[in-house]
């Protein structure tokens, strides 16, 4: 069990190696399933890019905005890192309050959608 376990490890390594490396190519080498593997992922249908400039969605992070201010001041070598006074909750809930507006609720992010293929 262990051994299978391995094995599929290292056929993934090595599968995310050929993917890496492989260039414009990656395409066909994702299309082929490695053995004793999981079926291939789905092609992506969309990617959906945070703060542009035109959003097509929005999410309401009301109820979780506290956790992304202590998300943000746990990275205390970023905020070192500004050279300057940064605080998180003050950033995190003026520009999450000023996308709200335009959602309708306290406090959003905006993203727009981008169709693939």
């Amino acid at each position: 069990m262990l051994r299978e376990r391995l094995t599929r490890r290292a056929s993934t390594a090595n599968r995310q190696a050929q993917l890496a490396s492989s260039g414009p190519d990656h395409r066909r080498l994702a299309s082929r399933a490695a053995p004793n593997s999981s079926p291939a992922c789905p092609p992506i249908s969309a990617a959906y890019v945070i703060a542009s400039g035109d959003p097509t969605h929005f999410v309401d992070v009301t109820d979780t905005i506290g956790l992304g201010v202590a998300s943000l001041r746990e990275h205390r070598a970023y905020i070192e890192g500004l050279g300057r006074e940064f605080d998180p909750d003050e950033f995190l809930r003026s520009m999450a309050g000023y996308v709200g507006l335009g959602a309708g609720c306290d406090y959003a992010v905006s993203m727009r959608r981008y169709p693939m293929g």
